[in-house]
């Protein structure tokens, strides 16, 4: 018998913000570089795999507390963050004084957490910082099909407003590029054989496209979830 493709937990973060007051929302894509193996070149969201210490109690211990029903996601919660923070410098995390921790103060920091010569985890917990988890608003999970490459996932999909003090800045060893779009625009440049995206990545444009603002998808998202089972 052929032996089952190993199936990874990952997640990925849809941060979104208007680009005006009244609209249009937009969304962060960021660019895979064309040497990875697996979706060489797409554009996708920040995310990626479950590392074992998402799913610490200690890092379990600084995060917000308002998570009901979706504890079970908890680790997940914390990967997207981690992730967000790796690939485009966006931490959603708060101080001591419940201020946004600013980001471009610990540059040499996020380059060491991605070289692996620094733990995201332990750092959090070292400067007593609060992950805030609840802002993350869980929107479904798909599942990579098998592939010649051998990489599937299993990919809970979460959606968050970006604050406003908080901007994006791609490091290069994560992802070649990133950027802020419309869901129409993302869908426009795919069409034209401008970008290239995996159906979750579609779906969701699709599916935000028929907002106006990130109030708007936020609230109806709320009430609709999950969007995939």
């Amino acid at each position: 018998m052929e032996n089952e493709q190993e199936i990874r937990q990952a997640s990925t973060l849809i941060l979104m913000r208007d680009r005006q007051e009244g609209g249009p929302c937009e969304v962060f894509v960021t660019k895979r570089p064309e040497t990875m193996t697996f979706l060489p070149g797409y554009y996708v969201y920040p995310g990626g795999a479950l590392e074992p210490q998402d799913f610490g109690k200690s890092i379990a211990s600084r995060c917000t507390k308002a998570c009901t029903i979706e504890d079970q996601f908890l680790a997940h919660r914390v990967a997207a963050i981690r992730e967000c923070y790796e690939e485009i410098g966006v931490l959603l995390a708060r101080d001591s004084h419940g201020e946004w921790v600013e980001d471009m103060m610990y540059e040499d920091v996020r380059n060491r957490i991605i070289q692996g010569a620094e733990s995201f985890h332990e750092w959090v917990i070292r400067n007593g910082w609060t992950l805030e988890v609840d802002v993350l608003l869980y929107v479904g999970c798909r599942v990579t099909p098998k592939n010649p490459t051998n990489r599937r996932f299993e990919t809970r999909f979460f959606m968050a407003r970006i604050p406003r003090s908080k901007v994006p800045k791609v490091n290069e060893r994560e992802v070649i590029e990133g950027m802020w779009l419309t869901p129409q625009e993302a869908l426009q440049a795919y069409a034209q054989g401008l970008m290239k995206m995996a159906p979750p990545t579609l779906d969701s444009l699709r599916y935000l496209s028929r907002f106006r603002t990130v109030d708007e998808a936020l609230k109806y998202t709320r009430k609709n979830i999950p969007l995939w089972n």
